[in-house]
């Protein structure tokens, strides 16, 4: 089906994790800003992310369908992903826009699908280190594959000559905090996040691997560690025992501050976290999620490593000895950690944003 263009518009179709939706919504900045006109097409698990020009940018919400369980709930999930596709072809017909650009996950299947239906342009950009299963299944429909990591797998070899490396896509005001001084602490500080949710297996193990720690060691040691809200108090609790002083709360909206006072990141290996580290020049011990889809998050964290900028922890071998050796060292040896940090400055970093909005500047529908 063929339809007329506005050249001016541009579907953003994204949801489900950080990981996907700020690389998203740092497109959608650059666009506002060269007075195109981004329509954001998300789920509903979106909304605690939506910050920037995301909050004022015109939003369809479809709701998230799941194509997995059992027949029953295949079934389910396959009448709502049709009835979601429905819905974005009505959203094309009205607003005509001039192309899609898919930041992958379950969510921007049926805006790719609609676009495929009503032959408007496509562009993917993949966040991760291995090729999502929705860009997977419709890359013979796109104009171009972007990538933020070159090791990038799972890429058909005949789809190869679409693929071009734009590097991480970041928010602007992340991009200004990289770029200030950083914030001097009296006390070795140490940042712990698990994703949005937190991570349970932190609270676990990460009091008892300080617990482990030399006692003049610990007296050195600043603790902001997000932690889930059932596990606050518990966590609390656990660093007052030991005589630790710790900042721990169920999220963190001033993360970028926090970057900037941080000597040493403990984290999970999603993309939004991989990108942020790049850009902060972190040295990090990433303690992948090994229930990522095709377990990306550690290939994601397999990018750093071999760039010689943080170290890798299977949460199967995440034990509290196994980490506090680790932090020992790195603690007590400042060349080890700077060796971690400078490393970064042999990482190259481009400006990916400018480069995708210039891909769907070229492929949009004259």
């Amino acid at each position: 089906m063929l339809l007329k263009m506005n050249n001016n518009t541009i579907i953003i179709a994204t949801g489900g994790t950080g990981g996907h939706i700020f690389p998203a919504q740092a497109l959608s900045d650059k666009l506002v800003k060269e007075n195109f006109n981004p329509v954001l097409i998300c789920d509903n698990r979106a909304n605690k992310f939506l910050y920037g020009s995301f909050q004022s940018v015109k939003k369809f919400q479809i709701s998230s369908s799941n194509l997995s369980g059992g027949i029953i709930s295949k079934l389910q999930g396959l009448s709502l992903l049709l009835i979601n596709i429905l819905k974005v072809i009505f959203i094309y017909l009205k607003i005509k826009p001039g192309c899609v650009v898919g930041f992958g996950g379950y969510p921007a299947l049926p805006s790719i699908v609609a676009a495929i239906i009503l032959n408007i342009p496509i562009i993917m950009y993949e966040p991760n280190a291995v090729l999502g299963r929705v860009n997977k299944w419709f890359l013979r429909y796109a104009k171009v594959l972007a990538l933020f990591m070159p090791n990038t797998t799972k890429i058909a070899e005949k789809h190869k000559k679409k693929v071009e490396v734009v590097g991480d896509l970041v928010r602007d005001e992340l991009l200004k905090q990289a770029e200030q001084e950083r914030i001097k602490n009296k006390k070795f500080t140490l940042l712990i996040f698990g994703g949005s949710q937190g991570a349970q297996v932190f609270s676990e193990v990460i009091p008892e691997a300080v617990k482990l720690l030399p006692p003049l060691l610990r007296k050195k040691l600043l603790i902001i560690q997000q932690a889930r809200p059932n596990l606050v108090e518990q966590t609390i609790e656990a660093y007052k025992k030991i005589e630790v002083e710790a900042v721990i709360k169920p999220f963190f909206e001033n993360i970028g501050e926090l970057y900037l006072k941080a000597d040493l990141v403990i984290c999970r290996s999603g993309a939004s976290t991989i990108s942020e580290l790049i850009n902060f020049k972190l040295p990090a011990i990433l303690v992948p999620f090994p229930h990522a889809t095709d377990n990306h998050q550690y290939y994601n964290a397999l990018y750093l490593v071999e760039n010689a900028t943080a170290r890798l922890i299977t949460q199967d071998k995440f034990k509290s000895i196994v980490l506090a050796e680790q932090l020992e060292e790195l603690i007590e040896s400042s060349i080890k950690l700077k060796k971690l940090k400078t490393a970064y400055d042999k990482m190259k970093t481009t400006n990916g944003t400018q480069k995708l909005f210039s891909i769907v500047r070229k492929h949009m529908k004259k």
